[in-house]
C-alpha cells in the first residue's frame, strides 16, 4: 500500500514540476501589463456570441494594440472575433468575416509559431470553415504547447466529432 502511495506521490510531483517549468518558461507576448489586462478582458468578451460583445472585444484588443503594436495575442483575438462573428452570422458579411478571421489567424501563427493561443485561433478559424482535419491539426499543435487548457480540449473534441471520430473525443 505504501509503495503505491509513494509511486503516486512521485508521479504527481514530477507532473507538477513539469507543469511549473512550462508555465514559468512561457514566452511573454507583451511587457505592458495594461495591454495584457485589456487583452484578457477582450478574450472574456469574445466568448459571448453577440455583436455587442464582439464589438467590445474588438475595441479592447485595439486598445491593447495601441499600447503595444507588437502584441500578437491581441492581433490573434481580432482574428478570433472575426471568425466567430462570421460563423454566428452576426457580421454584416459573414463569409468575408470568416475569411478575414482565417487571414489574421494565419498571420499570427507566422508571427508567433510557438504560441498556443495563435494556433487555437487558427484552429477555430478552420473549424468554422468546416476544415475539420486542418482544425484538428492546429488544435493538436496548440495542445502540445498548452496541454491542459480546457477550451482547447473541448474545441478539439468538436473537430473529432465532426470527423466522425466521437469515440476519440471522449
Amino acid at each position: 500500500m505504501f509503495e503505491l502511495q509513494d509511486a503516486l506521490v512521485a508521479t504527481l510531483a514530477q507532473q507538477l514540476a513539469a507543469d511549473l517549468d512550462r508555465v514559468q518558461n512561457q514566452i511573454r507576448f507583451t511587457e505592458n501589463p495594461e495591454a495584457f489586462l485589456l487583452w484578457a478582458r477582450a478574450d472574456e468578451a469574445s466568448w459571448v456570441n453577440t455583436s455587442v460583445s464582439y464589438e467590445n472585444a474588438r475595441a479592447l484588443a485595439r486598445d491593447a494594440l495601441a499600447l503595444d503594436p507588437e502584441f500578437v495575442r491581441a492581433k490573434a483575438l481580432l482574428g478570433f472575433v472575426e471568425t466567430q462573428s462570421g460563423y454566428f452570422r452576426v457580421a454584416d458579411k459573414p463569409e468575408v468575416a470568416l475569411q478575414r478571421g482565417l487571414d489574421i489567424a494565419q498571420e499570427v501563427v507566422r508571427l508567433a509559431p510557438d504560441d498556443w493561443y495563435s494556433h487555437s485561433v487558427l484552429a477555430q478559424s478552420l473549424l468554422n470553415l468546416r476544415d475539420y482535419e486542418g482544425a484538428l491539426t492546429e488544435f493538436e499543435r496548440a495542445m502540445t504547447l498548452e496541454p491542459a487548457h480546457p477550451h482547447l480540449l473541448t474545441r478539439a473534441a468538436l473537430a473529432l466529432i465532426f470527423l466522425g471520430r466521437g469515440v476519440e473525443a471522449e
